[in-house]
């Protein structure tokens, strides 16, 4: 339960991490790659 509370608050500081250090098509491909990451976790988590 913690674990999943603690990933839901961490999730909007990474994109607003991501959002701040990249611009323009840096930018779509670091968002592409998070939501990558986070697609696979979901399913083998």
């Amino acid at each position: 339960m913690w674990q999943g509370a603690a990933a839901a608050l961490m999730a909007p500081r990474v994109l607003g991490i991501i959002t701040t250090s990249y611009q323009g098509p840096a930018r779509a491909k670091a968002i592409s790659w998070y939501a990558a990451t986070s697609g696979i976790a979901a399913v083998f988590g």
